[in-house]
């Protein structure tokens, strides 16, 4: 799925710079503990020199569990490590992976063993309105989102919108979704618990929805998956360089030649993905093509991806495929006049245009969980429909352009 403007900042990156502020309430005293935040370029034994541990004790903590040891190899920046000693010996030592999440090791030799500790974070329910003036991203910064939620929420509406091409200035979308708290600090964002998109006037709502049987998604307000069988394009492209059209004049043989596809120019490597599940019924060399994947979807369904400059590791004839798994990588082999991705799009083997063929939907709702969905979805959809009154965040003379809209809430059970 392409995305309309790149998050700025890494997770990583947001995390070290608000970890600090939680250390103050952490659950272990800070005059028992030495404490180290990881730095960029550190490792594990960077960070025991910085202490003063010993290799001793590095290799213990590495070898009182395995899984524990992989973890420690995989530090990030803002990441903090805590240190007891007892006379120059390390009794205890305690990694925490993030907010919620963090693993103990108490060290006594043959007696030591590790610990995962998972806390849950306190959930409230917050609420966000905003007009399409630049971008999703921007405008959704603007109105006070987190990267993560205008992700999710790009990822809720994708199969019906394309952000780079459908977008249109007025457009506007409301989001109501979880934030998470720890000791009274905000440490991020839940998922979304319901949105609403008004594109060019047509409106799309979008409900989470976890049935008895823990299965969840994201459903419309009729109970039909948002989730369609294919992905609209394959690939992060930079632009549309030839259209479906059944008299095209080829750029390199110079003559007219029906074009059964779609061309998306986009930089050399960039990798392209599966727009459904399948199985990969051909990958290999064909002809003016270059380097091609033929995937198939079922009896109906089929699609082609030429011109790649390699393909995946792994990847033969034969191989099961899932919607959104990289299948190669964005070439010019065959007859191209630059790195381009040829996409076909086949039904019953006949080519139809991909930018507007009519995709099948998902499996929806099965009809057993309706009436639960109905009834948990309403309050829901009543927060939707008061957000409608709620000036976006460009009004600036009726709400601050970083304003969050909290009101009380209680989900039905």
């Amino acid at each position: 799925m392409r995305l309309p403007f790149e998050p700025r900042v890494s997770a990583a990156v947001l995390a070290g710079a608000k970890y600090s502020k939680l250390r103050a309430n952490s659950s272990y005293p800070d005059d028992l503990w030495r404490n180290v935040t990881v730095r960029v370029g550190d490792n594990l034994s960077l960070i025991f020199n910085r202490v003063g541990a010993s290799r001793s004790d590095l290799q213990q903590v590495l070898d009182t569990d395995k899984n524990a040891g992989v973890a420690l190899t995989k530090l990030e920046p803002g990441q903090v490590t805590r240190f007891r000693f007892e006379q120059s010996k390390l009794l205890e030592f305690i990694y925490e992976q993030d907010y919620l999440t963090s693993l103990r090791l108490v060290l006594d030799g043959p007696h030591s063993n590790a610990n995962w500790i998972k806390s849950k974070p306190e959930i409230r329910v917050a609420s966000a309105v905003a007009e399409i003036n630049h971008s999703v991203f921007i405008d959704g910064q603007k109105a006070g989102l987190l990267d993560k939620t205008i992700m999710e929420f790009i990822n809720v509406f994708g199969w019906d919108v394309d952000f780079l091409r459908d977008l249109q200035r007025g457009d506007r979308f409301s989001i109501v979704f979880e934030e998470l708290y720890k000791d009274g600090e905000k440490i991020g964002n839940g998922k979304i618990l319901a949105a609403e998109f008004v594109n060019n006037g047509k409106q799309l709502r979008a409900l989470h929805y976890q049935n008895e049987s823990g299965v969840a998604g994201y459903f419309s307000d009729k109970g039909e998956a948002m989730r369609k069988a294919f992905l609209r394009t394959p690939v992060n492209f930079t632009r549309i360089s030839s259209r479906f059209s059944l008299a095209r004049k080829h750029p390199i043989l110079n003559r007219i030649r029906a074009h059964k596809g779609v061309d998306y120019s986009a930089p050399m490597g960039t990798p392209i993905q599966a727009v459904a599940d399948g199985k990969a019924e051909f990958v290999g060399w064909q002809g003016g093509y270059g380097r091609v994947v033929v995937l198939k979807h079922g009896a109906t369904y089929s699609t082609l991806y030429g011109h790649m400059s390699r393909f995946a590791r792994g990847l033969r004839t034969s191989s099961s495929i899932s919607q959104g798994q990289t299948i190669g990588f964005v070439g010019k082999t065959g007859l191209a006049t630059g790195p381009h991705l040829h996409y076909e799009f086949r039904v019953d083997n006949q080519h139809r245009d991909p930018l507007t063929v009519k995709f099948p939907n998902s499996l929806p709702l099965d009809g057993k969980f309706k009436d639960d969905f109905q009834r948990k979805s309403s309050a829901m959809l009543a927060r939707l429909d008061s957000l409608r009154e709620t000036p976006s965040t460009e009004d600036k003379s009726l709400v601050a352009k970083a304003e969050l809209i909290h009101k009380p809430f209680r989900q039905p059970n």
